[in-house]
């Protein structure tokens, strides 16, 4: 487009004199044309257009921002792309690659991005007033959903299933105190025969004991009303848990990975991977890193689904890639990880000292307007955000669900034969004795 440079414009004292002192109303009277370096991102995406003099246009909630620059501040403006399609990484030899090198080489007037504050980059370009916050989350897929063989444990807590014991033990042992004892029993057999019969109440069975006194029928009243109520809500419950699947969701931060053998999917050359690259993790998941570019993400989704890979991006790709996928299948089959990292505040960028900065940081967004942007304009971006890991099933029980009752059946059934060959062996070994 035509008109002056920025350059140019900022050689007239009027313009750069009411830049400085009025940047909250400031406009440019004559046209002027900004350079502004754009690159495919979570917030942009650059798309050809044969209408524009760059041949490209920015598409996504920096479209918005946009928008808004050039109508209060009064300018046009040409689309430069970097060489490299980076966002911009401090290279070995101390220059910056990317957009933030062309802002950095004052090749572009601003960089039409979110970019993450840090340090190094402040060092070679000015950032804009914080616009929204970055966090990078593990896009996973979901494993096939899973029956718990020892799923039978799980209506009643680890701390019930304990006092529950506890409970069966202190009746027992107020019972072999109150209790009266059989004239020619011993003390060993009536305690087994109490300690049954208090058990057989769990298992919803005859107690097989006379209780006469009136403080022994107390006792044991409360406590078969108190095993009756547990064992009915165990078994209401248990009927709930056997139509359950859990889906498998394993990888939760970076942990699970270095604990894994699955392929990770990054894109380089940006602040997330300079941030990987510094933590203690990386050494270890290395050379299982895949680099990808941004036109890789979509196809890239069938090896996530079948879980052979992941992929680290910020949370903004994850759910458009999730909401991309379900818009396609009607399925959620992906999910972000729970734990996020390198939270840190984005906005867009400046050269050095410009001007501008003032200018455009009094036309920041109003709080919450740029994500509102950001998430209302990807369709069914909520559809799999809270997508539960436990599901309810119509089908007939099988084997495998069961399984786990049917190990301590057989575990019982083991202990019995060995207790009943034990009292064979001791019984011959007794008999043996007498012989002699």
């Amino acid at each position: 487009m035509g008109g002056r440079s920025l350059q140019e414009a900022l050689t007239d004292p009027a313009v750069f004199r009411e830049l400085q002192e009025h940047p909250e109303t400031f406009r440019f009277r004559d046209e002027v044309s900004l350079e502004i370096a754009v690159e495919d991102g979570p917030y942009s995406t650059v798309v050809e257009d044969t209408t524009s003099s760059s041949g490209i246009s920015v598409r996504g909630p920096m479209e918005h921002v946009l928008g808004i620059l050039t109508q209060s501040l009064n300018f046009t403006y040409t689309l430069v792309r970097p060489p490299d399609r980076g966002f911009g990484v401090e290279l070995p030899n101390g220059s910056w690659n990317g957009m933030i090198g062309l802002v950095a080489r004052n090749q572009a007037d601003i960089g039409l991005s979110c970019f993450m504050m840090n340090p190094g980059r402040a060092s070679v370009v000015d950032f804009v007033d914080t616009i929204s916050f970055m966090k990078a989350r593990i896009l996973a897929g979901k494993g096939s959903p899973e029956m718990n063989p020892m799923g039978f444990l799980y209506p009643l807590s680890p701390t019930l299933w304990a006092a529950l014991f506890a409970m069966l033990l202190a009746v027992w042992a107020a019972t072999l105190v109150l209790r009266s004892p059989a004239r020619g029993s011993r003390w060993y057999t009536r305690a087994g025969h109490l300690l049954y019969s208090h058990f057989s109440t769990l298992l919803q069975q005859d107690v097989g004991i006379s209780f006469v006194r009136a403080v022994d029928r107390l006792v044991v009243g409360s406590w078969m009303l108190v095993a009756m109520v547990i064992i009915w809500a165990y078994g209401c419950n248990l009927v709930s848990l056997l139509a359950a699947r859990n889906i498998p969701q394993s990888i939760q931060n970076l942990q699970d990975l270095v604990d894994s053998d699955i392929h990770i999917l990054l894109r380089p050359d940006t602040a997330l991977s300079a941030y990987l690259e510094h933590r203690a993790e990386f050494g270890a998941i290395e050379n299982r890193i895949v680099h990808i570019g941004f036109s890789d993400y979509l196809p890239t989704l069938e090896d996530i689904r079948r879980g052979t890979h992941v992929h680290i991006t910020v949370e903004m790709v994850c759910s458009k890639l999730m909401s991309q996928d379900f818009s396609k299948s009607g399925r959620c089959d992906f999910y972000q990880s729970r734990d996020a990292f390198m939270a840190n505040p984005m906005s867009m960028i400046v050269q050095r000292g410009s001007p501008l900065l003032q200018a455009i940081n009094h036309r920041v967004l109003a709080a919450g307007l740029f994500d509102y942007w950001a998430t209302y304009t990807i369709p069914n971006v909520t559809r799999c955000s809270y997508a539960p890991s436990t599901i309810t099933v119509m089908e007939p029980l099988t084997i495998t669900a069961v399984s786990g009752m049917f190990t301590v059946w057989a575990s019982g059934l083991v202990l019995s034969l060995v207790s009943f060959c034990m009292e064979i062996l001791v019984a011959n070994a007794i008999s043996r004795l007498q012989a002699d």
